[in-house]
């Protein structure tokens, strides 16, 4: 099935390359799914939960744009 949202893809590839331990690139991954569809919180939710897994300080503004709007900015 094709991809429903412009973010599809690269959320993906971001959940199996965490799968297989490399964070970063996963990383890389879900911000590059933030910026195709911004209106879509499962890659900012995903990026969140990987960066606090990791003690990542980058993890907090990410939380408090949550709290402040109810999604990332």
């Amino acid at each position: 099935a094709a991809p429903t949202t412009p973010a599809a893809v690269p959320l993906a590839l971001g959940q199996m390359l965490e799968l297989i331990g490399d964070t970063k690139r996963a990383a890389d991954e879900f911000r590059k799914a933030r910026e195709a569809d911004p209106a879509d919180v499962a890659p900012a939710r995903s990026l969140y939960e990987l960066l606090r897994r990791g003690d990542d300080p980058a993890a907090a503004p990410l939380l408090e744009e949550f709290i402040r709007t109810g999604k990332p900015d």
